[in-house]
């Protein structure tokens, strides 16, 4: 009689244990992959202290108004203490190519900051103010005036002084009642009340 039983080779046989792979070589698999979720943070904060000093070269605050975050969120990822979200990552990843870009066509490093710098304050002054957040009453101070004005255009202190090109700690200063606009200032701000009810331009229009 035949003897009904197939041996199969050990040969054949598939591996019970997976490959072992070293740990060296499994930190530079990660690396070329993206990691175990298939995603690298591609910035870092060398990577974006590079970016700032060494391709840009501009002060933390210029670049903050580029990138349209806070100076304390670019401080945080400039000293590591923070990392850029996600629509964050992408948005350095596409100014990265744009200065890229920029140096291919022969502009300077100082054109191409100049040019994005003229252009977030571009969008900053297409805001439409909300006067309709302000109440009936008077208003005491020129402090209070530029605060309330602020609030309803929806920006923070710092995109406010740089929509009107003066340092952050003007605009603190005023809303705080230390110090007052000087005439050009008085004059921006007048141009920003446009439309303003009757309470908050009257104010504005005291020195």
């Amino acid at each position: 009689m035949q003897n009904m039983f197939h041996i199969v080779p050990v040969a054949s046989q598939r591996p019970l244990v997976k490959e072992w792979r070293p740990k060296a070589e499994f930190a530079r698999f990660a690396i070329n992959t993206g990691g175990i979720r298939g995603r690298s943070n591609r910035w870092d904060a060398m990577a974006i202290r590079n970016l700032i000093k060494d391709k840009l070269r501009v002060t933390q605050e210029n670049f903050a108004h580029i990138m349209g975050v806070t100076f304390a969120e670019t401080n945080r990822w400039v000293n590591g203490r923070a990392t850029p979200s996600k629509t964050a990552q992408n948005a350095l990843s596409s100014l990265e190519k744009e200065y890229a870009i920029a140096m291919g066509r022969g502009k300077t490093a100082e054109e191409f900051v100049f040019h994005k710098l003229e252009a977030r304050r571009k969008e900053l002054r297409r805001v439409k103010p909300d006067w309709l957040r302000i109440t009936a009453g008077s208003i005491s101070s020129i402090g209070e005036a530029c605060l309330i004005m602020r609030t309803c255009y929806g920006m923070t202190q710092e995109e406010f002084s740089f929509l009107l090109n003066v340092c952050f700690a003007t605009i603190n200063r005023i809303e705080n009642g230390k110090s007052k606009p000087n005439p050009m200032l008085f004059k921006e701000l007048r141009k920003l009340a446009k439309g303003a009810p009757d309470n908050l331009v009257s104010t504005l229009s005291q020195r």
